[in-house]
């Protein structure tokens, strides 16, 4: 049996019998076709709207006396929303599933409400009005002066203002107990932002260096930081709320000190009573096994017919304890949309042959990722050998060598997928050939040849290689199968083909917020997420540049030093450096050929030094839909940056 074949057997066994099952019906022509895309849902930024119509839940309301009538909580110019297919009706409830430890998942369905959005229509271009009608840019792009939509309220019933973006800024930013050290996108330049309330409802952003990627962050999930309800948050803050009470509070709350209840509060989804500016607001804490959220009485979008948004009353979003029990639900037709988890390709046939029977349909992700998975080696490791070994490029050029990523499309991707680096996709401005098609070959002697090169020639009497200090080379291969299942077989794959060039490796899978929280302290020797900045790459660039995320493992520190201006981490290399100035550069520039130019460099040092490990890119994806939901496009961007489906107006989705 040749060292494929084992594979092969050993990986379906692996995969279980829902995936056997998957795979059987996948080879005898179990197949769906994508339909064509509908119409979009468009925003429209129309200041004459009609009084309009609520939700009969909330007319009940203001008949008793309880809420004030619809005209005095819409603003003077609420943000106006075509359906897709059709005007809806008011009421019923949208099932939906997250795992207990990902939060960023409410973020992806309600949270999406930052002041300029990404345009529905495609996803990508220039961002479009939101929470500010408007805006200005000015000709050295070093300012940048916003026009909030007056009348807007937050769920509670009182105004969002410029007041609200004043204190993120000047009561959180500024404040040395909050952020010791200022984000490195507010000190752009080196000098902290200056915001400037003009008056009650114009904020302006003044960098000391040109910055022409600021409305790309401003329209990414990173933007919504900014977006906070002061007259709420001053009861946790040490400089508004009175001693005794906030000792009280932060007593009460488990806490040492006030910052720490603060930034408990500052965040909807840790504390359900701050308010918020969304369609629908959380009314079940975490440690349940569902959330609820029913809608905000003060939701500031309409539809063409002057209808408040949202159609749907309540979401109710079900906290799986693993991926298994919610493929068993979704087969039984238990959940209105599925666009995460359990939607891999290995599952596609299982649910294609239930449709019937669990009444649901697909719709189409178009994924925004580069790759289905991209490896960073830990560049600043703490054991000092490790981190000699993986500094050598060609170290990485040959554990790249080493992995046969046809088998791997063909066991895991159902042959849907396409060799590839973590580089643009050919569709983006910023595609870059040479590093996209570089050292993809499947060639064990060339990486044996390599690993020799670099000093590992010595192997023990077992076979594996040793490190110059005599110690067996082992090297954990570690991520996370939370939201990625397809990680637990294609680490175990990549352990496999790593081990049969010397290297001993072994597959760990841990949940997403230990990943993370492993890479954050650099405590890893790999760490692997899938390819974000595929197609949107500014504001997406951890695979790009060191220190841009949770995701960004090849040195954490270096981040640190960068993101601090030199002030913690570990000043990195010469080449980390020049990526650190590319990266200023780069948003810096809003002339997208200067920014084609930028990363065209950025790519060249990428194909040289080969940073990360790509495997290959994503077959074409898909979303569980329920046949009772209406008003769902056909397809929409699988992406977090601009976080899907959020962009793709679940307001105006009907449940019947």
């Amino acid at each position: 049996m040749t060292q494929r074949t084992r594979r092969r057997t050993a990986l379906l066994a692996l995969c279980g019998k829902a995936t056997a099952i998957a795979l059987a019906l996948f080879l005898i022509g179990s197949a769906v076709a994508f339909a064509g895309g509908k119409a979009e849902a468009a925003k429209v930024d129309d200041p004459a709207v009609a009084d309009g119509n609520e939700s009969p839940m909330l007319a009940r309301l203001v008949a008793a006396g309880e809420l004030p009538p619809l005209e005095e909580r819409l603003p003077t110019n609420p943000l106006v929303v075509q359906p897709f297919d059709e005007v809806g009706r008011f009421g019923g409830e949208m099932r939906l599933f997250k795992t207990s430890n990902d939060d960023f998942t409410l973020t992806r369905q309600l949270g999406y409400e930052p002041l300029i959005a990404w345009p529905t229509q495609t996803g990508y271009g220039v961002p479009e009005p939101n929470l500010a009608r408007a805006w200005e840019v000015s000709p050295d792009d070093t300012e940048f002066t916003f026009y909030l939509r007056e009348g807007i309220r937050w769920s509670d019933g009182e105004p969002f203002t410029a007041d609200d973006i004043m204190y993120w800024y000047e009561d959180m930013i500024l404040n040395t107990d909050l952020n010791p050290t200022i984000p490195a996108v507010w000190r752009h330049g080196g000098e902290p932002v200056v915001v400037t309330k003009i008056d009650d409802y114009t904020v302006r952003f003044k960098f000391a260096e040109a910055f022409g990627t600021f409305l790309f962050h401003l329209a990414s999930p990173g933007g919504l930081d900014i977006i906070r309800p002061a007259h709420y948050l001053k009861q946790f803050h040490a400089d508004y709320a009175d001693p005794d009470e906030l000792a009280r509070r932060v007593r009460d709350a488990g806490y040492d000190a006030w910052f720490e209840l603060h930034d408990f509060a500052a965040i909807y989804y840790d504390d359900i009573n701050r308010p918020v500016l969304h369609p629908w607001i959380l009314t079940t804490p975490r440690g349940r096994d569902q959330q609820i959220a029913q809608r905000n009485p003060y939701y500031w979008k309409v539809d063409t017919a002057g209808n408040q948004l949202p159609y749907v009353d309540t979401l109710r979003i079900a906290i799986a304890p693993d991926t298994e029990v919610a493929i068993i639900q979704a087969l039984a037709g238990e959940f209105d949309l599925l666009p995460r988890y359990v939607n891999t390709v290995t599952n596609r046939p299982l649910f294609a042959e239930n449709m019937q029977q669990g009444n649901y349909h697909f719709a189409e992700l178009r994924n925004d990722s580069s790759n289905v998975s991209v490896w960073h080696f830990n560049q600043t490791h703490e054991d000092p050998v490790k981190r000699a070994i993986f500094r050598e490029p060609d170290f990485r050029k040959a554990l790249s060598h080493a992995i046969d990523r046809e088998e791997i499309i063909e066991l895991i991707y159902f042959g849907l997928g396409e060799p590839a680096q973590g580089s643009p996709l050919p569709a983006s401005a910023f595609y870059h050939e040479r590093h996209a098609r570089g050292y993809l070959e499947y060639d064990p002697d060339l990486a044996n040849r390599l690993l020799d090169g670099i000093g590992l020639s010595q192997r023990d009497s077992n076979g594996w290689r040793l490190r110059p200090d005599g110690r067996r080379l082992e090297v954990l291969i570690e991520s996370s199968a939370d939201s990625m299942p397809h990680y637990a077989d294609l680490t175990e794959l990549m352990s496999q083909y790593w081990r049969d060039v010397g290297v001993y490796a072994t597959p760990r899978m841990r949940t997403i917020a230990a990943h993370v929280e492993l890479v954050n302290a650099n405590q890893h020797d790999t760490g692997a997420w899938h390819g974000i900045g595929g197609g949107l790459v500014i504001g997406r660039l951890a695979h790009y540049f060191p220190g841009t995320g949770g995701w960004s493992a090849m040195g954490p520190p270096w981040g640190v030093w960068y993101n601090t201006g030199g002030e913690g981490g570990e000043e990195p290399p010469d080449h980390i450096k020049q990526l650190f100035e590319w990266q200023d550069a780069l948003q810096a520039a809003s002339d997208p050929a200067v920014q084609a130019e930028i990363m065209k460099n950025v790519f060249d040092q990428h194909y040289e030094m080969l940073y990360t490990i790509g495997i290959s890119r994503w077959p074409p994806g898909y979303a569980i839909v329920h046949n009772r939901m209406r008003n769902v496009p056909d397809w929409w961007w699988d992406t977090a940056t601009p976080p899907h489906p959020a962009m793709f107006m679940p307001q105006v989705w009907i449940a019947d």
